[in-house]
C-alpha cells in the first residue's frame, strides 16, 4: 500500500528513493519483529 501511494505522490527520482526506504523499513520491522517473539518464547514460564 505505501508503494501504491508514494507512485502516486512522487516523480521518478523520489520514486526509487521511497521505493528503497519502504523496503528498508519493512525488513527492519521484520527482524525486529522475529527477534522480539523469539526472545518472548524463549523465557522460561514463572
Amino acid at each position: 500500500m505505501a508503494l501504491f501511494i508514494a507512485g502516486l505522490a512522487f516523480s521518478k527520482e523520489m520514486l526509487d528513493q521511497a521505493k528503497v526506504g519502504v523496503l528498508g523499513a519493512s525488513l527492519v520491522a521484520g527482524a525486529l519483529g522475529f527477534f522480539l517473539v523469539r526472545t518472548a518464547l524463549d523465557r522460561p514460564t514463572a
